[in-house]
């Protein structure tokens, strides 16, 4: 099983690292209902780009979020991978 480390503050990360943290400017927590409608567009098919403008997120913070999903089981590959098969 993984390890977790300690929950840190910005003013902890910046004392902490020195150099450099990586997407720290970024959002990776999502609430259930957004949650639900990433599975939903994932499994109806949409592009990577059009689930993260239909959940007003940065793609980057959907493409972390449909590498978790699919590492825990809850997503399943599909046709197109990341780029779907569905045109918006």
């Amino acid at each position: 099983m993984a390890k977790f480390g300690p929950a840190r503050s910005k003013s902890d990360m910046n004392s902490f690292y020195n150099d450099y943290i990586a997407c720290f400017d970024l959002d990776f927590s999502w609430n259930e209902q957004q949650l639900n409608r990433v599975k939903v567009y994932w499994e109806a098919g949409y592009h990577i780009a059009d689930i993260a403008e239909k959940v007003d997120r940065i793609i980057d913070e959907v493409a972390i979020l449909i590498i978790d999903l699919s590492r825990k089981g809850e997503i399943e590959e599909r046709p197109g991978g990341v780029f779907g098969d569905k045109c918006n």
